[in-house]
């Protein structure tokens, strides 16, 4: 693989790291330059200030852009100038005033010299340069523009029914361009094959039916050594979608696999539940005050109790009681349990609102206290409804290895999931589950943010 073609695999895989460069360096720019237009008389060149401190305003500054622009959701390339224009750019603008006001708190606190006016046209400009380079990268990235990077080609070595489910996916679509299928019956020399044809990853479907000779494998282990990618489709397919393409899986797979390496890691697991200890008593002395409010206007505005409780499924297939704020009209459920549905006629319109912001769900702070559930895990399910699943799913108790959560990966990725979506949802948990890792909690609980903040969900 030649220099460009690295670059160009570079920029495909890691726009989002593009992203958060240029608009850090769009940010320092503008007050750098507004600093000069202002200041320059006073402090010159720089601010006047001691290295630590301004290794911490520097610091401050990268945490908290990242931060909001990710739960902003801006670190994605829009497809259009058209979405930029009107969507991303007032998404921007109000992320771009929280950062500044912030910026503006740690300023007066730290007494570091930039001026609340270098702070206000410096806000103008960066939103400015960030909406160019935006506006650029559409150019350089869309094929309908300049196109000046080019999707990875890639090429599958099988044609099993995890490839077509693989080429059918969005991500695929906007990352690769897709030169076919080889039949290995039909190619002596896979090298000379996907030398001709420029193709940049190989990727292996286990769901065919592959019989590669002793010379076909050693072409691509000299394909590997020449930077060719040569890749499992369900590894492949785990980084496209962040699930694991679980009906496309032989149960030998779950044998082989890392998936319980983590789960089974006491230190790992210990981490985890000092974590929620801590973060959940938090939240509960902070949150007590609009629980009881919300407790109140849920007793002022619909007959029966305030909370509700409810028996769930979690580690290990134990059921456990659940808490919420009551978000539904007494005896809604007097012909048996019902999955709820978007727009659900039972939902009381407090139970609306508290159920869109995720309020209702504040009391399971103390199942998490107890011990019953995890701040992030899979969602836990009724028993009811768990006995159903296990039944029509393959490996659907897997979900139970770990503890439930408030959030999980299946929540911040599909918000709008359905019932019968509950394939896609355990692919998801398994993914979870696959790579639990501090920065996965993490993602999980921006993304989390970003739910609530957009109202998205039933």
């Amino acid at each position: 693989m030649n220099l460009s073609s690295l670059i160009n695999n570079f920029l495909i895989r890691n726009r989002p790291l593009l992203l958060v460069v240029l608009d850090y360096v769009s940010l320092l720019f503008s007050l750098w330059v507004f600093h000069l237009f202002f200041e320059f008389d006073r402090f010159g060149f720089l601010p006047n200030e001691s290295l630590p401190l301004w290794i911490g305003f520097l610091t401050f500054l990268f945490a908290c852009q990242f931060v909001i622009f990710y739960v902003a959701d801006l670190h994605d390339i829009p497809s259009r100038n058209k979405e930029i224009m009107e969507l991303t750019s007032l998404t921007l603008l109000i992320s771009l005033i929280l950062l500044f006001t912030l910026t503006a708190v740690f300023c007066y606190w730290t007494k570091f010299a930039l001026g609340r006016d270098v702070l206000l046209m410096a806000l103008l400009l960066c939103f400015a340069c960030s909406i160019s380079s935006r506006l650029l990268l559409v150019q350089i990235f869309s094929p309908h523009y300049l196109a000046l990077v080019k999707p990875i080609r890639c090429a599958f070595l099988g044609d099993g029914p995890l490839a077509f489910q693989t080429l059918s996916e969005n991500n695929f679509k906007k990352y690769f361009e897709n030169y076919g299928f080889i039949n290995p019956a039909e190619v002596s020399k896979l090298d000379d094959c996907v030398t001709q044809h420029g193709i940049e990853s190989l990727i292996i479907d286990p769901t065919a039916d592959l019989r590669l000779t002793d010379k076909q494998i050693d072409d691509l282990i000299r394909m590997k050594f020449r930077g060719i990618q040569i890749v499992e489709a369900g590894t492949f397919y785990e980084k496209l979608t962040s699930r694991v393409p679980l009906l496309h899986l032989p149960g030998s797979w779950f044998l082989h696999s890392q998936i319980f390496n983590e789960i089974t890691g006491q230190a790992v697991l210990r981490a985890k539940r000092i974590f929620d200890i801590a973060v959940s008593l938090l939240l509960l002395l902070l949150t007590a005050p609009l629980i009881a409010l919300t407790a109140l206007l849920i007793k002022f505005t619909s007959k029966g109790p305030c909370f509700y409780a409810q028996r769930r499924v979690g580690l290990n297939g134990k059921v456990f009681v659940l808490y919420k704020l009551r978000s539904m009209e007494v005896n809604s459920e007097d012909g048996g349990p019902a999955w709820t549905k978007q727009n659900d006629p039972r939902v009381t319109p407090v139970g609306r609102f508290i159920r869109s912001t995720r309020v209702d769900e504040l009391p399971q702070l103390w199942n998490v206290l107890r011990g019953d559930m995890s701040l992030i895990g899979p969602r836990p399910e009724r028993p009811e409804f768990t006995e159903t699943l296990r039944h029509e799913i393959p490996y659907y108790d897997l979900r139970h290895s770990v503890k439930p959560g408030l959030s999980g990966w299946a929540q911040v990725n599909e918000p709008l999931a359905t019932p019968s979506d509950s394939l896609q949802k355990l692919e998801f948990d398994l993914f979870y589950i696959r790579h639990l890792s501090f920065w996965l909690e993490l993602d999980i609980i921006l993304k989390t943010i970003r739910v609530i903040l957009m109202r998205k969900g039933h």
